[in-house]
Protein backbone atom coordinates (compact mmCIF):
# COMPACT_ATOMS: atom_id res chain seq x y z
CA UNK A 1 0.00 0.00 0.00
CA UNK A 2 1.83 3.43 -1.32
CA UNK A 3 2.77 5.18 1.95
CA UNK A 4 0.43 7.95 3.25
CA UNK A 5 2.15 11.41 3.36
CA UNK A 6 2.04 12.89 7.30
CA UNK A 7 0.84 15.97 7.12
CA UNK A 8 -2.90 14.55 5.43
CA UNK A 9 -4.43 15.09 8.48
CA UNK A 10 -7.63 15.17 6.98
CA UNK A 11 -7.16 11.86 5.52
CA UNK A 12 -9.85 9.31 7.20
CA UNK A 13 -8.76 6.33 5.45
CA UNK A 14 -6.21 5.30 3.25
CA UNK A 15 -6.56 4.00 0.08
CA UNK A 16 -7.33 0.57 -0.66
CA UNK A 17 -8.56 0.07 3.13
CA UNK A 18 -12.17 -0.67 3.34
CA UNK A 19 -14.84 2.09 4.61
CA UNK A 20 -18.68 1.86 4.80
CA UNK A 21 -20.38 3.99 2.13
CA UNK A 22 -20.89 7.76 3.07
CA UNK A 23 -24.13 9.91 4.23
CA UNK A 24 -22.27 12.45 1.84
CA UNK A 25 -22.08 9.88 -0.98
CA UNK A 26 -25.64 9.15 -0.82
CA UNK A 27 -26.92 12.46 -0.93
CA UNK A 28 -24.84 13.06 -3.68
CA UNK A 29 -27.01 10.48 -5.33
CA UNK A 30 -29.64 12.14 -4.89
CA UNK A 31 -28.92 14.50 -7.51
CA UNK A 32 -29.04 12.06 -9.77
CA UNK A 33 -32.61 10.85 -9.03
CA UNK A 34 -33.60 13.49 -10.26
CA UNK A 35 -31.68 13.23 -13.67
CA UNK A 36 -33.88 9.91 -13.61
CA UNK A 37 -36.90 11.79 -13.60
CA UNK A 38 -35.83 14.15 -16.41
CA UNK A 39 -34.69 11.52 -18.70
CA UNK A 40 -38.48 10.05 -18.20
CA UNK A 41 -40.22 12.62 -18.67
CA UNK A 42 -37.96 13.70 -22.03
CA UNK A 43 -38.63 10.08 -23.33
CA UNK A 44 -42.21 9.99 -22.32
CA UNK A 45 -42.82 13.68 -24.36
CA UNK A 46 -40.88 12.42 -27.27
CA UNK A 47 -41.50 8.68 -27.49
CA UNK A 48 -40.16 8.27 -31.33
CA UNK A 49 -36.76 6.54 -32.12
CA UNK A 50 -34.69 10.37 -32.34
CA UNK A 51 -36.16 10.93 -28.48
CA UNK A 52 -34.94 7.53 -27.68
CA UNK A 53 -31.98 8.39 -29.14
CA UNK A 54 -31.37 11.71 -27.46
CA UNK A 55 -32.21 9.90 -24.27
CA UNK A 56 -29.46 7.70 -24.65
CA UNK A 57 -27.10 10.60 -25.41
CA UNK A 58 -28.44 12.32 -21.96
CA UNK A 59 -28.39 9.23 -20.03
CA UNK A 60 -24.80 8.03 -20.68
CA UNK A 61 -23.25 11.31 -20.48
CA UNK A 62 -25.06 12.23 -16.86
CA UNK A 63 -24.44 9.29 -15.70
CA UNK A 64 -20.61 8.70 -16.71
CA UNK A 65 -20.53 11.80 -14.63
CA UNK A 66 -22.34 10.01 -12.16
CA UNK A 67 -19.78 6.99 -12.60
CA UNK A 68 -16.45 9.09 -12.85
CA UNK A 69 -16.93 11.23 -9.81
CA UNK A 70 -17.98 7.86 -7.98
CA UNK A 71 -14.48 6.06 -8.73
CA UNK A 72 -13.33 9.60 -7.25
CA UNK A 73 -15.37 9.75 -4.65
CA UNK A 74 -14.16 5.89 -3.81
CA UNK A 75 -10.48 6.58 -3.74
CA UNK A 76 -10.46 10.12 -2.73
CA UNK A 77 -12.93 12.64 -2.14
CA UNK A 78 -15.19 10.78 0.81
CA UNK A 79 -11.73 10.06 2.37
CA UNK A 80 -10.75 13.60 3.03
CA UNK A 81 -12.85 16.07 4.72
CA UNK A 82 -11.32 18.97 2.49
CA UNK A 83 -12.49 16.98 -0.11
CA UNK A 84 -15.53 16.49 -0.05
CA UNK A 85 -16.59 20.10 -0.55
CA UNK A 86 -15.60 18.99 -4.13
CA UNK A 87 -18.04 16.77 -4.38
CA UNK A 88 -20.87 19.54 -3.13
CA UNK A 89 -19.65 21.65 -5.32
CA UNK A 90 -20.23 18.88 -8.17
CA UNK A 91 -24.00 18.42 -6.61
CA UNK A 92 -24.38 22.12 -7.64
CA UNK A 93 -23.15 22.47 -10.94
CA UNK A 94 -25.42 18.82 -11.10
CA UNK A 95 -28.15 19.89 -10.03
CA UNK A 96 -28.31 22.89 -13.12
CA UNK A 97 -27.22 20.33 -15.70
CA UNK A 98 -29.67 17.98 -15.03
CA UNK A 99 -32.14 20.56 -14.55
CA UNK A 100 -31.92 21.31 -18.21
CA UNK A 101 -32.30 17.87 -19.74
CA UNK A 102 -35.52 18.35 -20.92
CA UNK A 103 -34.59 21.54 -22.65
CA UNK A 104 -31.25 20.55 -23.98
CA UNK A 105 -32.32 19.35 -27.60
CA UNK A 106 -34.94 22.75 -27.85
CA UNK A 107 -33.56 26.34 -26.67
CA UNK A 108 -31.54 25.78 -23.50
CA UNK A 109 -28.00 23.78 -24.75
CA UNK A 110 -26.06 25.84 -22.82
CA UNK A 111 -27.58 25.08 -19.67
CA UNK A 112 -26.40 21.98 -20.01
CA UNK A 113 -23.22 21.49 -21.97
CA UNK A 114 -22.01 24.47 -20.05
CA UNK A 115 -22.02 23.01 -16.48
CA UNK A 116 -21.19 19.35 -17.79
CA UNK A 117 -18.27 20.77 -18.91
CA UNK A 118 -17.16 21.94 -15.79
CA UNK A 119 -17.70 18.78 -14.28
CA UNK A 120 -15.52 17.22 -16.62
CA UNK A 121 -12.39 19.46 -16.79
CA UNK A 122 -12.65 21.30 -12.97
CA UNK A 123 -12.93 18.05 -11.33
CA UNK A 124 -9.95 15.79 -11.94
CA UNK A 125 -7.88 19.04 -11.96
CA UNK A 126 -8.87 19.78 -8.31
CA UNK A 127 -9.13 16.31 -7.52
CA UNK A 128 -5.72 16.13 -8.34
CA UNK A 129 -4.37 18.36 -5.58
CA UNK A 130 -5.77 15.88 -3.20
CA UNK A 131 -5.07 12.45 -4.23
CA UNK A 132 -2.23 10.97 -2.29
CA UNK A 133 -1.46 8.12 -5.42
CA UNK A 134 0.91 9.95 -7.73
CA UNK A 135 0.04 7.29 -10.42
CA UNK A 136 -3.48 8.80 -9.61
CA UNK A 137 -2.06 12.51 -9.97
CA UNK A 138 -0.72 12.04 -13.20
CA UNK A 139 -3.77 10.04 -14.67
CA UNK A 140 -5.77 12.95 -14.10
CA UNK A 141 -4.04 15.23 -16.57
CA UNK A 142 -5.23 12.50 -18.95
CA UNK A 143 -8.55 12.48 -18.40
CA UNK A 144 -8.62 16.53 -18.56
CA UNK A 145 -6.79 16.23 -21.68
CA UNK A 146 -9.73 13.72 -22.94
CA UNK A 147 -12.45 16.06 -21.81
CA UNK A 148 -10.28 18.97 -23.73
CA UNK A 149 -11.02 17.10 -27.15
CA UNK A 150 -14.78 16.03 -25.98
CA UNK A 151 -15.41 19.97 -25.27
CA UNK A 152 -15.01 20.49 -28.82
CA UNK A 153 -18.42 18.67 -30.33
CA UNK A 154 -20.32 19.50 -27.15
CA UNK A 155 -19.75 23.28 -27.86
CA UNK A 156 -20.22 22.91 -31.58
CA UNK A 157 -23.27 20.83 -30.73
CA UNK A 158 -24.55 23.82 -28.78
CA UNK A 159 -24.24 26.22 -31.20
CA UNK A 160 -25.59 24.01 -34.06
CA UNK A 161 -29.34 23.95 -34.86
CA UNK A 162 -31.80 21.54 -32.63
CA UNK A 163 -31.79 18.88 -35.85
CA UNK A 164 -28.21 19.04 -35.91
CA UNK A 165 -27.23 18.78 -32.41
CA UNK A 166 -28.07 15.27 -31.83
CA UNK A 167 -25.09 13.83 -34.17
CA UNK A 168 -22.64 16.07 -32.57
CA UNK A 169 -23.67 15.35 -29.13
CA UNK A 170 -23.28 11.71 -29.87
CA UNK A 171 -19.69 12.55 -30.73
CA UNK A 172 -19.11 13.55 -28.03
CA UNK A 173 -20.36 11.51 -25.55
CA UNK A 174 -18.55 8.88 -27.81
CA UNK A 175 -15.40 10.29 -26.90
CA UNK A 176 -15.93 10.38 -23.31
CA UNK A 177 -17.25 6.87 -22.96
CA UNK A 178 -14.25 5.78 -25.37
CA UNK A 179 -11.84 7.57 -23.08
CA UNK A 180 -13.44 5.90 -20.09
CA UNK A 181 -12.88 2.80 -21.82
CA UNK A 182 -9.78 3.01 -22.57
CA UNK A 183 -8.70 4.89 -19.19
CA UNK A 184 -7.36 8.08 -21.26
CA UNK A 185 -4.59 7.04 -22.93
CA UNK A 186 -2.26 10.27 -24.01
CA UNK A 187 0.79 9.59 -26.06
CA UNK A 188 3.68 10.83 -24.47
CA UNK A 189 1.92 10.76 -20.56
CA UNK A 190 1.47 6.91 -18.38
CA UNK A 191 -1.26 5.27 -18.19
CA UNK A 192 -1.43 3.95 -14.41
CA UNK A 193 -2.06 -0.06 -14.67
CA UNK A 194 -4.87 -1.33 -12.68
CA UNK A 195 -2.07 -3.25 -9.76
CA UNK A 196 -1.32 -0.04 -9.05
CA UNK A 197 -4.23 1.05 -8.16
CA UNK A 198 -5.29 -0.17 -4.28
CA UNK A 199 -9.24 0.26 -4.76
CA UNK A 200 -11.99 -0.89 -2.33
CA UNK A 201 -13.97 -2.65 -3.57
CA UNK A 202 -16.50 -3.77 -1.21
CA UNK A 203 -17.27 0.38 -0.93
CA UNK A 204 -17.83 0.57 -4.86
CA UNK A 205 -20.10 -2.81 -5.12
CA UNK A 206 -22.27 -0.97 -2.32
CA UNK A 207 -22.32 2.10 -3.74
CA UNK A 208 -23.67 0.84 -7.12
CA UNK A 209 -26.48 -1.69 -4.97
CA UNK A 210 -27.47 1.15 -3.03
CA UNK A 211 -27.74 3.46 -6.12
CA UNK A 212 -29.52 0.57 -7.87
CA UNK A 213 -32.26 1.00 -4.95
CA UNK A 214 -32.65 4.45 -5.45
CA UNK A 215 -33.48 4.01 -8.88
CA UNK A 216 -35.98 1.35 -8.38
CA UNK A 217 -37.50 3.78 -5.84
CA UNK A 218 -37.64 6.67 -8.84
CA UNK A 219 -39.95 3.67 -11.08
CA UNK A 220 -42.19 3.10 -7.78
CA UNK A 221 -42.66 7.27 -7.81
CA UNK A 222 -43.60 7.81 -11.04
CA UNK A 223 -45.76 4.38 -11.04
CA UNK A 224 -47.89 6.06 -7.87
CA UNK A 225 -47.85 9.12 -9.64
CA UNK A 226 -49.96 7.58 -12.54
CA UNK A 227 -51.96 6.29 -10.02
CA UNK A 228 -53.01 9.22 -8.64
CA UNK A 229 -55.03 10.42 -11.65
CA UNK A 230 -57.02 7.21 -11.53
CA UNK A 231 -57.92 6.01 -8.06
CA UNK A 232 -61.67 5.79 -8.90
CA UNK A 233 -60.56 2.93 -11.44
CA UNK A 234 -60.36 -0.06 -10.51
CA UNK A 235 -58.20 -1.14 -13.55
CA UNK A 236 -55.72 1.91 -13.46
CA UNK A 237 -54.84 1.19 -9.64
CA UNK A 238 -54.39 -2.93 -10.71
CA UNK A 239 -52.10 -1.96 -13.05
CA UNK A 240 -50.17 0.32 -11.00
CA UNK A 241 -50.34 -2.74 -8.37
CA UNK A 242 -48.66 -4.89 -11.27
CA UNK A 243 -46.14 -2.64 -12.22
CA UNK A 244 -45.13 -2.40 -8.44
CA UNK A 245 -44.65 -6.06 -8.59
CA UNK A 246 -42.74 -6.11 -11.53
CA UNK A 247 -40.15 -3.42 -9.61
CA UNK A 248 -40.42 -5.88 -6.58
CA UNK A 249 -39.31 -8.71 -9.13
CA UNK A 250 -36.44 -6.90 -10.61
CA UNK A 251 -35.24 -6.18 -6.41
CA UNK A 252 -35.28 -9.39 -6.12
CA UNK A 253 -33.88 -10.42 -8.71
CA UNK A 254 -30.48 -8.00 -8.10
CA UNK A 255 -30.88 -8.41 -3.83
CA UNK A 256 -31.92 -11.60 -3.32
CA UNK A 257 -30.98 -14.21 -0.55
CA UNK A 258 -29.15 -16.56 -3.17
CA UNK A 259 -27.49 -13.40 -4.73
CA UNK A 260 -26.37 -11.90 -1.82
CA UNK A 261 -25.21 -14.86 0.33
CA UNK A 262 -23.58 -16.97 -3.07
CA UNK A 263 -22.92 -14.45 -5.79
CA UNK A 264 -21.71 -11.12 -4.39
CA UNK A 265 -19.97 -12.10 -1.40
CA UNK A 266 -16.78 -13.82 -2.81
CA UNK A 267 -16.24 -10.49 -4.66
CA UNK A 268 -16.11 -8.73 -1.79
CA UNK A 269 -14.13 -10.73 0.24
CA UNK A 270 -10.87 -12.81 -1.10
CA UNK A 271 -11.15 -10.85 -4.53
CA UNK A 272 -10.81 -7.74 -2.63
CA UNK A 273 -7.86 -9.24 -0.65
CA UNK A 274 -6.16 -10.66 -3.35
CA UNK A 275 -5.62 -9.37 -6.34
CA UNK A 276 -6.00 -5.55 -7.03
CA UNK A 277 -6.23 -5.66 -10.59
CA UNK A 278 -9.45 -7.68 -10.68
CA UNK A 279 -11.07 -5.19 -7.92
CA UNK A 280 -10.38 -2.44 -10.37
CA UNK A 281 -11.94 -4.48 -13.31
CA UNK A 282 -15.01 -5.64 -11.37
CA UNK A 283 -15.41 -2.50 -9.78
CA UNK A 284 -15.58 -0.46 -13.22
CA UNK A 285 -17.82 -3.34 -14.43
CA UNK A 286 -20.41 -2.68 -11.95
CA UNK A 287 -20.28 0.85 -11.83
CA UNK A 288 -20.25 1.03 -15.66
CA UNK A 289 -23.07 -1.00 -15.35
CA UNK A 290 -25.16 1.41 -13.32
CA UNK A 291 -25.29 3.49 -16.89
CA UNK A 292 -27.18 0.57 -18.70
CA UNK A 293 -29.47 -0.52 -15.72
CA UNK A 294 -30.41 3.67 -15.71
CA UNK A 295 -31.93 3.25 -19.03
CA UNK A 296 -33.49 -0.03 -18.57
CA UNK A 297 -35.20 1.61 -15.71
CA UNK A 298 -36.46 4.57 -17.08
CA UNK A 299 -37.68 2.82 -20.17
CA UNK A 300 -39.80 0.84 -18.13
CA UNK A 301 -41.09 4.06 -15.77
CA UNK A 302 -41.82 5.19 -19.26
CA UNK A 303 -43.81 2.21 -20.41
CA UNK A 304 -45.84 1.74 -17.22
CA UNK A 305 -46.82 5.46 -16.87
CA UNK A 306 -48.46 4.94 -20.01
CA UNK A 307 -50.18 1.26 -19.75
CA UNK A 308 -50.95 2.56 -16.09
CA UNK A 309 -52.90 5.40 -17.44
CA UNK A 310 -54.79 3.75 -19.89
CA UNK A 311 -55.34 0.15 -18.56
CA UNK A 312 -58.40 -0.86 -21.13
CA UNK A 313 -56.94 0.47 -24.15
CA UNK A 314 -54.60 -1.65 -26.51
CA UNK A 315 -50.88 -0.44 -25.65
CA UNK A 316 -48.98 1.38 -28.54
CA UNK A 317 -45.59 -0.40 -29.76
CA UNK A 318 -43.86 2.32 -28.22
CA UNK A 319 -44.84 2.23 -24.86
CA UNK A 320 -44.42 -2.30 -25.68
CA UNK A 321 -40.72 -1.53 -26.60
CA UNK A 322 -40.51 0.81 -23.58
CA UNK A 323 -41.95 -1.48 -21.09
CA UNK A 324 -40.48 -4.95 -22.02
CA UNK A 325 -37.10 -3.65 -23.51
CA UNK A 326 -36.59 -1.80 -20.27
CA UNK A 327 -36.55 -4.97 -18.13
CA UNK A 328 -34.50 -6.57 -21.17
CA UNK A 329 -31.84 -4.11 -20.42
CA UNK A 330 -31.82 -4.72 -16.84
CA UNK A 331 -31.27 -8.72 -17.45
CA UNK A 332 -29.38 -8.49 -20.19
CA UNK A 333 -26.62 -6.43 -17.89
CA UNK A 334 -26.99 -8.38 -15.27
CA UNK A 335 -26.49 -11.46 -16.74
CA UNK A 336 -23.08 -9.67 -18.90
CA UNK A 337 -22.02 -8.84 -15.35
CA UNK A 338 -22.03 -12.14 -14.25
CA UNK A 339 -20.68 -14.06 -17.05
CA UNK A 340 -17.50 -11.44 -16.33
CA UNK A 341 -17.51 -11.72 -12.70
CA UNK A 342 -18.58 -15.26 -11.66
CA UNK A 343 -16.54 -16.73 -15.08
CA UNK A 344 -19.62 -18.67 -16.29
CA UNK A 345 -20.24 -18.85 -20.12
CA UNK A 346 -24.36 -19.32 -19.06
CA UNK A 347 -26.85 -18.30 -16.48
CA UNK A 348 -30.25 -20.47 -17.74
CA UNK A 349 -32.63 -18.21 -15.81
CA UNK A 350 -31.40 -14.86 -17.61
CA UNK A 351 -30.85 -16.27 -20.57
CA UNK A 352 -34.54 -18.14 -20.49
CA UNK A 353 -36.13 -14.59 -19.45
CA UNK A 354 -34.90 -12.55 -21.94
CA UNK A 355 -36.39 -15.22 -25.10
CA UNK A 356 -39.44 -14.81 -22.93
CA UNK A 357 -39.74 -11.55 -22.46
CA UNK A 358 -38.90 -10.70 -26.20
CA UNK A 359 -41.79 -13.09 -26.96
CA UNK A 360 -43.96 -11.72 -25.12
CA UNK A 361 -43.53 -8.27 -25.95
CA UNK A 362 -44.05 -9.40 -29.94
CA UNK A 363 -47.29 -11.04 -28.77
CA UNK A 364 -48.87 -8.10 -26.81
CA UNK A 365 -47.84 -6.11 -30.22
CA UNK A 366 -48.91 -8.49 -33.00
CA UNK A 367 -52.50 -9.27 -30.45
CA UNK A 368 -52.77 -5.85 -29.36
CA UNK A 369 -53.30 -6.65 -25.64
CA UNK A 370 -54.57 -4.30 -23.29
CA UNK A 371 -52.61 -2.76 -21.20
CA UNK A 372 -53.49 -4.74 -17.68
CA UNK A 373 -52.53 -7.89 -19.98
CA UNK A 374 -49.06 -6.92 -21.30
CA UNK A 375 -48.09 -5.94 -17.74
CA UNK A 376 -49.85 -8.96 -16.12
CA UNK A 377 -47.37 -11.01 -18.20
CA UNK A 378 -44.73 -8.72 -17.51
CA UNK A 379 -45.02 -9.74 -14.02
CA UNK A 380 -45.43 -13.54 -14.51
CA UNK A 381 -42.17 -13.23 -16.51
CA UNK A 382 -40.29 -10.89 -13.72
CA UNK A 383 -41.99 -12.70 -10.83
CA UNK A 384 -40.61 -16.33 -12.54
CA UNK A 385 -36.98 -15.13 -13.35
CA UNK A 386 -36.40 -14.21 -9.95
CA UNK A 387 -37.42 -17.13 -8.58
CA UNK A 388 -35.44 -19.08 -11.13
CA UNK A 389 -32.05 -17.15 -10.63
CA UNK A 390 -32.67 -17.29 -6.72
CA UNK A 391 -32.96 -21.00 -7.18
CA UNK A 392 -29.78 -21.39 -9.39
CA UNK A 393 -27.54 -19.58 -7.68
CA UNK A 394 -28.18 -21.18 -4.80
CA UNK A 395 -27.96 -24.95 -6.73
CA UNK A 396 -24.91 -23.97 -8.19
CA UNK A 397 -23.24 -23.02 -4.44
CA UNK A 398 -23.99 -26.22 -2.91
Amino acid sequence: MPSIPSADHDLEVAPGEEQDVTKLELFFDLIYVFAISQLSEHLLDNLTWRGALETLVMSLTVFGVWATTTYESTMVLSRRRTARYLLMGVMVIGLIMNASITRAFEHRPWMFVAPLLAIQIGRPLLTRRVDVLPAMRLHRINMVVWATVSAVPWVVGALADEHNRLIWWAAAAAIDLLGMRLRHPVPGLPVPGRDEIDFDLPHQIERCQLFLIICLGEAILTTGNAIIHGLDEPLVVAAGVASLVVIIGVWALFFGPANEDHVLAPMTSEAHSDDPAANVSLAVLATNGQQVLVLGMVAFAVGAELVVAGPAEPVAPEAVMALFGGIIICVTAFWFFLMRSTDRSMWVSLAVCDAVLICAAAVSVLAGLPGIAVIGLLVVVTVSTAWGFNREARLLAR
